[in-house]
């Protein structure tokens, strides 16, 4: 039997959702991604998201259901975009996974971040590594690493 896949089911977080749509932008051109159709997917979600970067609140209640939903399609552009140019690595599914939780999509940035390379969850509830995942542990310029050295410079 397998294990549900565990995920959490937070309140709408615009501001969080645009700081973890800068992090896609950074990852993304850290790794010499910024010539594929998700780097352009990634600055189109930012751009989104830009004026509540620096908010502490989400903005008025009407505005605040639309953007999320502008925002939750972006994000499975951007996963579909990064799944058919071969970019998927633990970073990326790991804020794939946080940018949905900050739209109240927990259960569905799980799924998504569940992609082909990414780290998958057994019967056995341990975390275990796909196929072509990359191990951020990897000297820079192993060649089981395919980001190679932006791995390493990537905070």
């Amino acid at each position: 039997m397998i294990a549900p896949i565990p995920h959490f089911q937070l309140p709408l977080n615009l501001p969080h959702a645009g700081r973890i749509a800068r992090r896609f932008v950074v990852l993304l051109k850290n790794a010499g991604h910024d010539i594929h159709p998700a780097f352009v997917t990634a600055l189109e979600i930012e751009h989104l998201l830009a004026p509540h970067f620096e908010a502490e609140d989400n903005p008025a209640a009407t505005i605040a259901s639309r953007v999320r939903e502008e925002a939750a399609r972006l994000g499975r552009k951007l996963v579909d975009d990064i799944e058919s140019d071969g970019l998927g690595h633990d970073r990326l599914g790991q804020c794939v996974r946080n940018y949905f939780e900050c739209l109240e999509l927990g259960l569905e940035g799980a799924h998504l971040s569940l992609g082909p390379g990414k780290t998958r969850i057994r019967s056995s509830g341990r975390f275990e590594p796909g196929p072509g995942i990359v191990r951020s542990g990897l000297p820079a310029g192993d060649k089981r690493n395919r980001l190679g050295p932006a791995v390493s410079q990537i905070g």
